[in-house]
């Protein structure tokens, strides 16, 4: 072991030495005159590294050759400069010890100075952090791990996100944007487009006839026809556009652009053309058209809720007139509030009793006497007048308001029927059913709860129903109309001869009357056409146990030849146009007289 320097005296050298040698770290003290060499290094250096201090006393390269090779270049040209700057030492660096072993060191030094401020010596301290170091790198290696953790739960996070928003804004059965996204992307258009700028179209699609491939085929066809439909209109729309799926048979398209040449209409045209080719669904060839319209911003609506009441409306236009494509036209909307505006005002008329009815009487041929009315709904609407049915029971059937209606209708009439027995009218009343009403398991206890509530005979009750609203679900429409036959209710077929249904079909449904179509009866005095035709119809209502009414008379003469025919009952303008409950009343009394 080297000495201390002479410069110590002998009670202080043990002192300093005993203090040094227990510290946890190496402490050396080098010449710093002239160059720097070591003059002693405490014995901490072989027990911590297995190197004899007097080996790097010796060799002034030792201490240099034990550097770990990637610091070594890096630490010695720091020492060089340190001593050339006169300044102390302040490095964390790897070294071998004598077993080849890697030990990480912290060496601090200070410098001592004589009496003039010159630099004569260094003690420096080598402090072992190798423990250190590793619980750093450990606490490194665990907060970099916390952290891709972190990472890759946030990315996981953010894919579950985006495939929320996904569906949020996307249709299921398609793929394609939904009424949200559509919605969304119409706001931000209406937004981003400059005043006196080119604008763009909405076009709105519903598929005719798409509910006949799912009562012959099955959802699963539909299903199936909605998705080659989709595909195909993905294939004609242009990049710019959005197409949507709103649900059901309907589908939108946001076409971009304007001016002269509306590519709306273009694109229209192309969707049209896209539905030419069949579609095989099971094997079975199914062709497929569509009724378009069309709205433009910011001729037509100046936001989105507008504009899809517009094109809605065209598309219903389109549908009317068969006609494939419709632009909104304002003048043909302009003395009828919009749909949306319509059905608000209907839900309060309801509310507020703006519906009244009307009553059609209905003659018995064989007698002359007045042996029933139908029951016709009208709206008294503050603003329009009194409103026919065509002006809002389409409307209410498309929506949940066709059940309120009906039961409202049904209440009413039934009461007027028992105030006007009160007086000596023994009627019946007859009252239209909507598709809707049934198809609804529910309605023939609804009409067994009316009927109990206004202590009405059932019998006295008809409900007239079209041969399309039979066929629409022909098996379900039997079991509702088994019920109600059961109540005791008398049931009626309405426009007998404009439908598709079968003798058959109607031979095993408890219909107790069939209406003829007006378009029979009102020119049978100078069609003999429409005479066998009536004449057929009559025996077969007969045949089939059934009463036959004749509806539409408009003059003596084919009063006169339905009742020749044999028909039993008859009404039309030539006995009555529908009559409000006070004109009934007089009316009936006046035929009394």
């Amino acid at each position: 072991m080297t000495d201390l320097p002479a410069t110590h005296a002998a009670g202080e050298d043990e002192r300093f030495r005993s203090l040094v040698e227990d510290l946890p770290a190496i402490s050396y003290i080098a010449d710093f005159v002239g160059e720097f060499r070591l003059r002693y290094v405490s014995p901490q250096l072989e027990r911590m590294l297995g190197i004899p201090p007097q080996q790097w006393i010796a060799d002034e390269d030792a201490w240099v050759r034990a550097l770990h090779p990637d610091d070594r270049d890096r630490i010695v040209a720091e020492a060089e400069a340190c001593i050339a700057a006169e300044r102390p030492f302040d490095f964390e660096y790897r070294m071998f010890d004598a077993a080849g072993n890697v030990r990480w060191f912290w060496e601090k030094t200070s410098i001592v100075r004589d009496a003039h401020g010159r630099p004569v010596a260094v003690n420096g301290v080598m402090l072992d952090v190798t423990e250190l170091k590793s619980t750093q790198s450990a606490l490194l290696h665990e907060a970099e791990r916390r952290v891709a953790e972190r990472a890759t739960f946030e990315a996981a996070l953010r894919r579950q996100a985006d495939e929320h928003l996904h569906r949020a804004l996307h249709d299921e059965l398609s793929g394609l944007p939904n009424r949200r996204h559509l919605f969304e992307r119409l706001a931000a258009e209406i937004d981003d487009s400059p005043p006196g700028g080119p604008g763009f179209s909405l076009l709105l699609l519903d598929l005719d006839r798409f509910k006949e491939v799912n009562d012959v085929l099955g959802h699963h066809s539909g299903d199936e026809l909605l998705r080659l439909v989709a595909q195909r209109f993905s294939a004609t729309v242009r990049a710019e556009d959005l197409l949507a799926r709103l649900g059901g048979d309907e589908f939108a398209v946001l076409v971009a652009g304007g001016g002269r040449n509306d590519p709306g209409l273009e694109v229209a045209r192309r969707l049209s053309a896209a539905l030419d080719a069949e579609f095989v669904l099971s094997g079975v060839p199914i062709h497929v058209e569509a009724s378009i319209g069309l709205a433009r911003y910011p001729d037509d609506g100046m936001d989105a809720t507008t504009l899809m009441r517009c094109a809605d409306a065209a598309m219903y236009a389109a549908k009317e007139l068969s006609t494939e494509l419709e632009r909104f036209d304002d003048a043909r909307d302009r003395h009828s509030p919009t749909r949306l505006q319509r059905l608000g005002e209907l839900r309060r008329a309801l509310a507020r009793d703006e519906l009244v009815l009307h009553y059609q009487p209905k003659l018995e041929l064989s007698t002359g006497e007045v042996v029933g009315v139908e029951a016709l709904v009208r709206w008294q609407h503050p603003v329009h007048g009194l409103l026919a049915p065509a002006e809002f029971v389409p409307l209410a059937e498309q929506t949940g308001l066709i059940k309120p209606l009906t039961a409202w209708v049904l209440c009413t009439a039934l009461e007027r029927l028992r105030e006007w027995g009160a007086v000596g009218h023994r009627l019946t009343v007859a009252v239209n059913v909507s598709e809707r009403s049934l198809l609804d398991a529910d309605f023939p206890d609804e009409v067994d709860r009316i009927l109990r509530a206004t202590r009405i005979a059932p019998e006295r009750l008809e409900l007239e129903i079209t041969e399309g609203t039979i066929m629409a679900d022909p098996a379900r429409a039997a079991q509702v109309l088994g019920r109600l036959s059961a109540l005791g209710v008398r049931l009626s077929i309405d426009d007998f001869g404009t439908g598709y249904s079968s003798l058959s079909r109607l031979r095993e449904l408890p219909i107790d009357e069939i209406k003829i179509d007006r378009s029979f009866s009102a020119e049978i005095p100078a069609s003999e056409r429409d005479v066998a035709i009536m004449r057929s119809t009559i025996e077969l209502g007969h045949n089939l146990g059934c009463s036959v009414v004749a509806e539409g008379l408009e003059t003596a003469a084919a009063l006169e030849r339905v009742t020749e025919l044999g028909c039993d009952t008859a009404q039309g303008f030539h006995i009555a146009r529908p009559l409000d409950d006070a004109a009934l009343r007089a009316w009936l009394g006046a035929r009394a007289d």
